[in-house]
Parts: C-alpha cells; sequence; structure tokens
C-alpha cells in the first residue's frame, strides 16, 4: 500500500530526474517535444489533453533520452573500432 504523503515526494523526485535528463540530451527535448503533442492529440480524444500532455511529454522524455543514448553509445563503440 502506498503512503499518501511520499506521493508529492516521488513526483518531485521524478521531474528532477526528468529535468536532468533533458538538461545533457538534445534528444530527450526531441522526444519530449514529439510525446507532448502526441499526449495532448491523445488526451483531447478522451477528454483530458492537459494530461496527456505531462503523460506523453514524461514518456517522450524518456523515449528520447534512451534512444540518444544507445544512438551515442553505438557511435563511439564504432568509432573505438576504426582507430
Amino acid at each position: 500500500m502506498e503512503r499518501p504523503h511520499l506521493r508529492p515526494f516521488r513526483n518531485r523526485l521524478l521531474a528532477v530526474e526528468v529535468a536532468g535528463m533533458a538538461l545533457v540530451s538534445p534528444s530527450a527535448w526531441a522526444g519530449g517535444a514529439v510525446g507532448l503533442g502526441t499526449g495532448a492529440i491523445v488526451g483531447a480524444t478522451v477528454g483530458a489533453p492537459a494530461t496527456g500532455a505531462v503523460i506523453g511529454g514524461l514518456v517522450g522524455t524518456g523515449v528520447g533520452y534512451t534512444v540518444g543514448k544507445s544512438l551515442k553509445n553505438s557511435e563511439n563503440h564504432r568509432a573505438s573500432l576504426l582507430i
């Protein structure tokens, strides 16, 4: 069972974590923008565009960060094989 008084702390921690990812990765910004727009459209169809935008933005930021990090790692790996 989740304790209600810990929920605000968890939400703040998640927001700081997502903000940290977005500061270091341009792909996280791009993913967040795409997720924000898509989430707003999907949310509008069910009557909650703001909630959809927030959820889409968070998911998009996470996915954008992950994809960008993966691309950077593969780029670094290929560069190390060429040397």
